[in-house]
């Protein structure tokens, strides 16, 4: 397991997720950010539409990468025991850096602006393609430290997702530490710190 939050917003992910997790990074990259004018998804709504993607030290130092080389093209080879694959790319020329460029500093002021929270509430929806992942989806409606009512989205482990479809059933509420941005219907923790069941 690698320990890096910052990077994969998780307390702990494998390996395995590691190729996948980047390899949808790079690939957002390429065929959003620097193929195309990326002025569209310097919104809340464009962040929130590809929050799964939108990992600004890794954005940047790719930014930073293409920047230094001056390479016309890149090309990133994905090898694990799953899957080989290629992501390029394509032409690399001057604006379409400046413009990768300026979205992850958009990016990068909007995740600036992220607040610590803490929030007890109950389960309103729960989502995973697989719970056996890292990368499920959990939707609280609670009360904030300053007793507002808030939406709060975050990603939980398997381990704690467990939990959380435990808690759903039985009705129990939640407690969630950490840091979120506030985008235009909830809060999306960005840094999960603690998931607590309240028995």
């Amino acid at each position: 397991r690698l320990e890096e939050p910052t990077v994969f917003r998780e307390s702990g992910i494998v390996a395995s997720d590691v190729t996948r997790r980047f390899t949808e990074i790079v690939e957002f990259a390429f065929s959003r950010l620097l193929t195309a004018d990326p002025s569209h998804l310097m919104t809340s709504s464009g962040l929130e539409a590809h929050a799964s993607v939108v990992t600004v030290d890794v954005l940047g130092d790719l930014s930073d990468l293409l920047q230094r080389t001056k390479a016309s093209a890149v090309n990133f080879r994905f090898l694990s025991s799953n899957t080989n694959s290629i992501v390029r790319s394509g032409e690399i020329t001057e604006p379409r850096l400046v413009g990768f460029a300026e979205y992850v500093k958009y990016a990068r002021a909007i995740y600036s602006a992220e607040k610590d929270i803490s929030v007890l509430g109950r389960i309103v929806e729960l989502r995973s393609r697989n719970p056996s992942g890292n990368n499920n989806h959990v939707l609280i409606r609670g009360v904030d430290s300053d007793h507002n009512v808030v939406l709060v989205a975050l990603k939980l482990t398997r381990a704690d997702y467990a939990y959380a479809s435990q808690a759903h059933t039985a009705g129990k509420s939640v407690r969630v530490l950490g840091k979120a941005r506030e985008m235009k219907t909830q809060l999306r923790v960005t840094s999960l710190e603690s998931f607590q069941v309240i028995e």
